[in-house]
């Protein structure tokens, strides 16, 4: 995950860069800090979240998969 506050003539942009990991594992982790991210972000200030939100994650009982 990146942040990247912008100084605009008037306001402050957030510019959020997350990619959701694919793994079970790492998801939980994601959600958290993902959150705690967003809780950083005052409620007057403006957020553009850009990403990867297309993660599938799946208990597969196949071999290889």
């Amino acid at each position: 995950m990146c942040m990247l506050w912008l100084k605009l003539s008037d306001c402050f942009l957030c510019l959020m860069q997350v990619y959701v990991p694919n793994s079970s594992a790492l998801y939980l982790g994601f959600v958290e800090e993902t959150n705690d991210a967003l809780q950083r972000v005052k409620t007057n200030k403006s957020i553009i979240i850009l990403g990867y939100f297309k993660a599938h994650i799946r208990n597969d009982a196949r071999i290889g998969m």
